[in-house]
């Protein structure tokens, strides 16, 4: 069986390809470069504390530049706990309030309040 010029030049773009395909870097189309990563964010380490404030509530855990940030309880003056997440100072995020009486509220805080219950 004779193939033509035309049948000989398709196969053999088809076996450039495919082996440009399946064998990257081989070849005068090699690259040798890589996307660069981009900058890590550098954030300030948190610690653990435990801060009283003047109305006598208390917060226990995790503090960034002395505010409330991350995983932490806050203890008022009139009983309730709110345990959950917060972000400079303020409740952000899923968390529960437990008041004196027994019962509890679960939901997503944000600006300082509830506004979605589970």
């Amino acid at each position: 069986m004779k193939t033509s010029k035309k049948n000989r030049f398709q196969i053999l773009m088809l076996v450039l390809v495919a082996t440009f395909l399946y064998f990257p870097g081989l070849g005068c189309f090699s690259s040798s470069y890589t996307q660069p990563k981009p900058p890590a964010t550098q954030h300030p380490p948190l610690e653990r504390k435990t801060i009283t404030y003047p109305d006598g509530s208390r917060y226990e855990g995790f503090v960034l530049d002395n505010q409330a940030h991350g995983n932490g309880m806050m203890i008022y003056p009139d009983g309730r706990r709110y345990l959950g997440v917060y972000r400079h100072g303020k409740p952000d995020g899923p968390g529960t309030m437990r008041y004196p009486d027994g019962h509890f509220e679960k939901g997503q805080w944000g600006k300082d309040q509830q506004f979605q219950k589970f």
